[in-house]
């Protein structure tokens, strides 16, 4: 990894998940933010404004059903920041998923369950494909 500090925000409705993603991020010297819900990524979860991020990971449960709108959702709050998505809809090793990334207006899909590697190589490639945003 570079030797500037990246910020990102996890967006994961699962309570379990949530905190492991970060926990594997903040491993890998990356900065961390969560929210549960993409409503949350203006303001967290308690109110305080949710700092620049870098890159947004955002968990699509039903990516068909409303996943373009979230996807909308966290570019409002957070214009050119590139936006991973994860859901267990995606599946491994199918082409279609860049399709998909395309669809819904995102840098890169991740499927669901997905490992630290796996983890850490999506935000690895977002990152290092020039697609971060400027720090204000």
């Amino acid at each position: 990894m570079s030797e500037q500090l990246h910020r990102i925000l996890i967006v994961e409705q699962d309570d379990l998940i949530r905190p492991l993603a970060a926990e594997w991020l903040n491993a890998a010297g990356y900065d961390v933010d969560t929210v549960a819900a993409a409503e949350e990524a203006g303001t967290g979860h308690n109110g305080v404004a949710v700092p620049q991020t870098d890159l947004i990971v955002v968990d699509l449960p039903a990516p068909r059903a409303g996943g373009a709108a979230t996807v909308r959702l966290l570019q409002r709050f957070h214009p050119g920041v590139p936006i991973v998505a994860t859901s267990a809809c995606f599946l491994t090793g199918i082409g279609g998923c860049m399709d998909a990334a395309g669809r819904l207006g995102v840098v890169g899909v991740l499927a669901k369950p997905y490992s630290r590697e796996q983890l850490l190589s999506s935000v690895q490639h977002a990152l290092a494909d020039g697609f971060t945003a400027r720090r204000g």
